[in-house]
């Protein structure tokens, strides 16, 4: 299963999503068929109450179990990383995309991303992204993990690292953190040290003199 595709890449904005798969819209339309089957299929005598409640179920279970639209747009403009996650619902009421879920953050502030694991159970581990902070915090890029061999999370761990130029960045920081080697000051010269000692060992003869 596809981890997330690459909507738009430039010098400025990376734009990943990802959407519901095929296996979730199958169990979407398996539930609310079943809902609409027990409405069809439903003896005469039950009431219209009784069917519209089992419609009603079949429609709020199908719902649930679709997985959410999720996105993260990186802006080295705004400098800003935001993290948004809509519900079918939410797409439907909010047709421009604003939802409550939205989570934004600083890009410079980003110092790693990398590849985390999730046990699922009865289904083994999953593996989704994970934004690493300087500010000793950390961001899921997405809400639900994906099990897989790892390989498109790789390909999209790469791709964010080439925008980011996260390397770049690591490897000056290593440079900066390098202890600088004082020079050793050469010891003055025997002339130079001798010149200050060379003074008039008897004072007193000069004055004499000088008489």
């Amino acid at each position: 299963m596809t981890y997330m595709s690459v909507k738009l890449k430039n010098s400025d904005v990376l734009h990943l999503a990802r959407e519901p798969g095929l296996r979730s819209w199958s169990v979407f339309f398996g539930i609310l068929s079943i809902g609409i089957g027990v409405v069809v299929f439903s003896n005469e005598d039950d009431s219209a109450f009784w069917k519209g409640f089992c419609f009603f179920c079949g429609v709020i279970g199908a719902f649930l179990s679709l997985d959410d639209w999720e996105e993260c747009i990186l802006d080295k403009k705004k400098n800003e990383v935001q993290l948004k996650r809509l519900s079918l619902v939410e797409k439907i009421i909010f047709t421009r995309n604003n939802s409550a879920n939205v989570v934004t953050a600083f890009l410079s502030h980003v110092t790693d991303i990398k590849l985390a694991e999730e046990h699922v159970k009865f289904f083994g581990k999953a593996k989704y992204l994970l934004l690493e902070f300087k500010d000793g915090y950390s961001l899921p890029m997405t809400l639900k993990a994906t099990k897989g061999s790892g390989e498109n999370h790789l390909a999209i761990l790469q791709v964010i690292q080439d925008f980011l130029q996260l390397d770049e960045a690591d490897h000056l920081d290593q440079i900066a953190e390098e202890p600088v080697e004082e020079e050793e000051n050469e010891p003055l010269s025997s002339s130079s040290s001798s010149s200050f000692e060379q003074l008039p060992a008897n004072v007193e003869e000069e004055k004499e003199l000088a008489e």
